[in-house]
């Protein structure tokens, strides 16, 4: 008698989660380096850290629900990696344009958050609708691809969540009027 592996799929999950870390480090540095570039260093950091935030959020979801990490799901976490900070963008460089005003930090983040709150909702509830089509096929096709749209609905409303409630209070924490 002799034990044989025949098919190992080990291999091809190790391999989308070195794709996926390594895309969720190249997009935090984009994202520090452009907003940096664009905005200020500090408004760069705030916002990137919004994906580990998102991520985190995102698992710990995942776990409830008992969704494990297999390809479907890891799938899905790509494709919510550049969804994922657009919220935050939209957010902290609103309340950067209130903070370039002079509006102390705190009004600014208020201000620029109220201002935005509803069409960085709008956004995010578009693309979770669309998604949202998939969990809904038929047959063994849907039952396949049923994780990917509730693990990027669930990625994408941490990222709001961060985006709307921590980013904000941070900002205020952190940041200062430019010079």
């Amino acid at each position: 008698m002799s034990l044989v592996v025949l098919f190992d799929t080990s291999k091809f999950i190790k391999k989308r989660q070195a794709t996926m870390y390594s895309n969720g480090v190249m997009g935090f540095f984009l994202v520090i380096a452009l907003l940096f570039v664009f905005l200020s260093f500090k408004a760069a950091i705030l916002t990137a850290i919004g994906i580990p935030v998102a991520f985190f959020g995102t698992f710990v979801l995942m776990q409830m629900m008992g969704i494990t990490m297999n390809m479907m799901s890891m799938f899905g976490l790509i494709m919510a990696l550049g969804m994922i900070v657009d919220d935050a963008i939209v957010v902290v460089e609103n309340v950067y344009r209130y903070l370039m005003k002079g509006m102390p930090p705190r009004e600014a983040a208020i201000q620029g958050t109220n201002e935005v709150f509803w069409s960085v909702i709008g956004a995010v509830s578009t693309t979770v609708v669309a998604f949202a089509t998939l969990a809904f096929l038929p047959g063994n096709m849907g039952k396949v691809l049923s994780n990917v749209p509730v693990v990027v609905a669930i990625a994408l409303v941490m990222s709001l969540l961060e985006a709307l409630f921590v980013l904000p209070s941070h900002i205020a924490e952190w940041m200062r009027a430019p010079k």
